[in-house]
């Protein structure tokens, strides 16, 4: 059965100013409720290990070239365009924050974690918190029970709206660098990805022309929103 509080809790939650919010009043946080199931519990994945990045001792301008690990941030025109986990921007870059009490290694995690959460599969998603790989965490996502397609379509970019929001306010070496990348316009750029990316490689030359674009950038799209609202907290 789908998680009304759940609804209820994200929708308010995306469209807050104020990050880190509580949620509606007197609503008990969804999130609190599964650490206390014996689901939770039993299995321990309440709080799980999670490995951090060294932090950056400074942050180069993403109007540059710029390489983190094996996978550059590239600058286009202006389109700043990244993909891997290695890039910042991406879902999969490690990068530790809590929401509501739950811990998280990096926006995929939370993402998959709400989408079972959202459909009411307990167990899938204290799997989904046990995995620290994101691939993992994307795999076992797929594997929830009594998914609906349309209901996913209307909540999934609210999700990640909150899980970009609270990865970068928590973490400030990457709101740094979010804030310095304005006022370009940020692109995933996955060449299989059509609804999150664009459908095109960093060096495909119609990175720099939407109008030639494979995909939507929904996640390139969210995260400007989300540098819009913390550029103003």
């Amino acid at each position: 059965m789908r998680s009304t509080a759940y609804l209820t809790l994200l929708e308010s939650s995306a469209t807050s100013n104020t990050p880190f919010d509580a949620g509606p009043p007197g609503l008990t946080s969804f999130f609190e409720s599964f650490l206390a199931s014996p689901l939770a519990k039993a299995l321990s994945f309440a709080q799980p290990r999670i490995e951090t990045r060294p932090t950056l001792a400074h942050s180069p301008s993403p109007c540059q070239s710029q390489r983190f690990g094996d996978h550059p941030m590239r600058k286009v025109d202006n389109i700043t365009a990244f993909f891997g986990a290695d890039d910042v921007f991406s879902n999969w870059h490690v990068a530790p924050f809590t929401y509501h009490d739950v811990r998280f290694n990096c926006v995929e995690q939370f993402k998959m974690f709400s989408k079972a959460r959202l459909f009411g599969d307990e167990e899938i998603a204290a799997k989904i918190l046990a995995f620290p790989h994101p691939a993992s965490q994307k795999a076992l996502g797929r594997t929830v029970r009594d998914f609906k397609d349309s209901v996913w379509l209307a909540k999934r970019e609210s999700i990640v709206f909150v899980g970009c929001r609270e990865k970068f306010a928590q973490n400030p070496p990457l709101l740094k660098i979010l804030l310095e990348s304005a006022p370009t316009v940020l692109v995933e750029a996955s060449p299989t990805d059509r609804t999150w990316g664009v459908g095109l490689n960093d060096r495909d030359p119609r990175i720099t022309d939407p109008t030639k674009w494979r995909g939507r950038n929904l996640l390139g799209i969210t995260l400007m929103r989300v540098r819009d609202q913390l550029s103003s907290t």
